[in-house]
């Protein structure tokens, strides 16, 4: 018995889809045909592409048959397969949603005009189909909706090793173990693009924490260089000192075998060429005043570097030696000596043990074009330049070695001659050298 036809304003059709007369009759024939067993039953002229798309929906059914208690029976058999569960878990979810209530879902009516495009895009769904003037935009909307209904249909799959159509469980299995799988690639390439846009650490420390540690050292060195430098200053003064105290005792070594005389060789008529060829002349005339102090290392009583201060970088210009006669070079000079050219050598028992006899570098000398020269801008009270002109060791004839501000023993200065105005040319003395002191290169 076919069932009786419903038309599209029967009261009983649920308000999802309201089907026109010709696709109601369609439907008809179709339903009574399954009805009877037989095949696809007669359909209406014109109306198989327009729905064939709706008939489709049935076909889904089909895939899913159902037990006479209402419950559907999948191949429930033993699987080796690892996603068994999640196939399981699928599959018991359709079966949900097919005993679920159906959602009610309002259907807007299709207008005249839209309902003339889409027979025309049925017609011609293997072609483009006669479309009416005009309406060319509203048919390629409806040729989109209408393309998710055929991406709903099953299509037709290889067949499996049992020489069997896959079945719609077969289909969904694939389905699910293909979108499973696409979702473990797709969260590894997240995680691989995670890793390589964090950025490079080297040992777990960052280019900021590296700038600041760099930035901490050069603030506590910048603190900490006057401290050293001044550390630095007071132990070459220091060092200094001791030299002048072992200078000092080769002194009166000397003097003790040189009949109480400081050491002075013949006077020539000047005193002012410190480490130049003719210190001492043709006839073994001493031209320079430094050559006197230099017997000390000539003659063995004391090393060259004995007589450098610390303070001097060039005190080893010119290399020093026995075999030398005097300083190479006047910036190697490191000490000035008591002026030695009087008309009378400088005898111990006859001076005063205060006189200051060595000293560092008298400041009123300077070297211009490797020449000792006056300096006429100087000051009479100037300190040394060595020591970054804080002042100077001053050593006296009785051994004791003085660390002063002022260039004075008592109120005699020791850069220049008592009573004395003016510059020097080289050729000065002072009237009693055993008295007053006069320091010079």
């Amino acid at each position: 018995m076919s069932p009786t036809p419903l038309s599209p304003g029967d009261a009983s059709l649920p308000d999802l889809v309201r089907l026109n007369e010709a696709d109601g009759a369609a439907a008809d024939a179709y339903l009574a045909s399954r009805a009877r067993g037989a095949g696809f039953g007669p359909i209406p002229p014109g109306s198989s592409e327009r729905v064939a798309a709706v008939l489709g929906l049935f076909s889904l059914l089909d895939h899913y048959p159902v037990d006479e208690d209402g419950s559907s029976a999948p191949d429930t058999a033993a699987s080796d397969a690892p996603d068994e569960a999640l196939i399981r878990t699928t599959l018991s979810r359709v079966e949900m949603a097919r005993d679920a209530k159906p959602l009610a879902v309002a259907v807007t009516p299709l207008s005249e005009a839209d309902g003339q495009v889409l027979e025309a895009v049925m017609t011609g769904r293997g072609e483009p189909g006669p479309v009416p003037p005009g309406e060319l935009e509203r048919a390629e909307k409806l040729r989109g909706v209408l393309s998710l209904l055929d991406q709903l249909s099953l299509d037709p799959a290889p067949q499996s090793s049992d020489d069997r159509a896959p079945t719609a469980s077969d289909l969904l299995i694939r389905r699910t173990l293909d979108a499973a799988a696409e979702q473990r690639q797709r969260e590894r390439f997240a995680q691989q693009i995670e890793l390589f846009s964090e950025p490079r650490r080297t040992l777990g420390v960052s280019l900021r924490q590296i700038l600041t540690a760099a930035a901490v050292f050069v603030l506590g060195i910048s603190l900490l260089m006057p401290a050293i430098e001044r550390s630095r200053a007071e132990a070459q003064q220091v060092a200094c000192a001791t030299n002048l105290g072992i200078a000092g005792q080769q002194i009166s070594a000397y003097a003790m075998d040189h009949a109480g005389m400081l050491p002075r060789g013949p006077v020539g008529a000047s005193w002012l060429k410190t480490g130049q060829p003719d210190a001492i002349d043709d006839a073994g005339r001493y031209q320079s005043n430094s050559a006197h102090l230099y017997l000390l290392i000539r003659q063995g009583y004391t090393a060259a570097e004995r007589l450098a201060c610390a303070s001097n970088r060039q005190a080893n210009v010119g290399g020093a030696g026995v075999r030398q006669l005097d300083w190479g070079t006047p910036q190697a000079v490191s000490y000035s000596y008591q002026n030695q050219h009087g008309a009378s050598p400088i005898r111990l028992d006859r001076s005063m043990p205060s006189l200051a006899i060595l000293a560092d570098k008298n400041p009123l000398f300077v070297v211009r074009r490797g020449k000792i020269v006056f300096d006429a801008e100087a000051k009479p009270d100037a300190r040394s330049s060595l020591h970054r002109s804080r002042g100077q060791n001053i050593l006296t004839l009785d051994g004791r070695v003085r660390w002063s501000k002022q260039p004075k023993i008592g109120d005699d200065n020791v850069w220049q001659i008592r009573g004395h105005h003016g510059g020097y040319i080289g050729n000065e003395a002072p009237l009693h050298a055993g008295r007053d002191s006069f320091l010079v290169p």
